[in-house]
């Protein structure tokens, strides 16, 4: 068993349900989310990845 932490990164029964959905689906590995929305969030940030606003660009 590894090392013990618990509140925002998860706790041990997280960590053993996001293994236990990875192998059931035959998957590298699977996120939990608090809420739809934070799971809406963390897809759309993986679609769009990190793009820079127009103000932020450079040699324009």
């Amino acid at each position: 068993m590894g090392a013990l932490r618990y509140g925002r990164h998860g706790t041990q029964t997280s960590f053993a349900l996001t293994e236990a959905m990875a192998e059931i689906k035959g998957a590298d590995g699977a996120v939990l989310h608090p809420s739809g929305l934070a799971a809406n969030a963390s897809a759309l940030k993986a679609l769009l990845g990190r793009r820079p606003s127009a103000g932020h660009r450079r040699g324009v």
